[in-house]
């Protein structure tokens, strides 16, 4: 069998976000959402990266130009290696509570569940984000870093004490943390302290 063409460091880390997307989505992404996650400048650069994967045999199209992956790019080694993480406990998704647990217990996470960098799990608790499909008691996977895009899920810490799941978004007077539940208002934040602990990558729920 023809070895595959090496990648580029940039196709190699899309081609991992394609393939750890599909891992916890059950499908490839969008190119829309290739897009916001590397903050590429165009719709045509996103295409460009596509067609380089697809041409190099990673990746294949139908004819709506959605993306698919190939099936021996889904090895099962790939997803049974893990990532020990710390579990902090709950995080309200609701309105804001101190919630952290004092001790850590750390836990196996599939490796394509959140890709590189520093993450941790927490527990939701709550409804505020049930439109979202992140339900009470389910546990998400939070990559740790303090800046966030508009639209992206975030972890925030408020008042220097209490923490919240919420959809971030940034004007040019005031952040706005929006629940996704029709029946609760948004937290506007002004003046009052606050700080991004991470954003939102995966999510595991046990039936």
């Amino acid at each position: 069998m023809n070895k595959k063409p090496d990648l580029t460091n940039r196709q190699s880390e899309i081609f991992n976000f394609i393939k750890r997307y599909a891992a916890i989505h059950g499908g490839p992404p969008k190119q829309v959402e290739i897009k916001e996650e590397f903050n590429l400048s165009s719709k045509a650069t996103v295409h460009q990266f596509v067609k380089a994967l697809e041409k190099k045999g990673y990746i294949c199209r139908n004819q709506h130009g959605e993306i698919s992956l190939m099936k021996r790019n889904l090895e099962k080694s790939e997803f049974t290696k893990t990532v020990r993480i710390p579990l902090y406990g709950m995080i309200p998704a609701s309105p804001p509570t101190e919630v952290y647990a004092d001790e850590d217990e750390m836990i196996d996470v599939p490796e394509p569940f959140i890709g590189q960098g520093e993450h941790f799990a927490l527990l939701v608790q709550g409804e505020s984000m049930k439109d979202a499909d992140i339900n009470d008691g389910d546990m998400v996977f939070i990559k740790r870093q303090s800046i966030a895009s508009n639209g992206q899920i975030v972890a925030a810490l408020l008042n220097h004490s209490e923490v919240t799941l919420k959809e971030f978004r940034r004007t040019e007077e005031y952040i706005v943390l929006h629940p996704h539940n029709r029946e609760m208002n948004p937290i506007v934040i002004k003046d009052e302290p606050f700080e991004i602990q991470g954003i939102m990558v995966g999510l595991y729920r046990r039936y």
